[in-house]
């Protein structure tokens, strides 16, 4: 799956469809007034665009509260020649996370 969803929380990848992922935010909003939209590297500019879509769908009553953050991530590289050993490679990805409650009943 492309996006993965435990109890309000949305873990955003690009290869996420927004509308769908955008269907599913909404759903959980109403059902539970919060909805939380984490996402790494690419992906956050999809989670910030979803964070504002759905602050507009609901006429600006929620309240939003991001925090940014850097995480290692590990790329096991694998050769594509069989006589070379595979190499392991640590990089620093960007993080987000946006929480966004209702304010109100709308």
């Amino acid at each position: 799956s492309s996006s993965t969803t435990t109890k309000g929380i949305l873990l955003i990848s690009r290869r996420s469809p927004f509308i769908a992922i955008l269907k599913r935010s909404k759903k959980i909003l109403k059902d539970t007034g919060k909805v939380e939209l984490h996402a790494m590297g690419p992906a956050i500019s999809l989670a910030i665009r979803l964070a504002l879509e759905l602050k507009s769908s609901e006429n600006n009553f929620v309240k939003i509260h991001t925090t940014t953050g850097t995480t290692t991530v590990i790329d096991d590289l694998i050769p594509l020649q069989p006589n070379l050993m595979p190499k392991r490679r640590e990089r620093k990805c960007s993080t987000i996370s946006i929480i966004i409650k209702k304010t109100i009943n709308n």
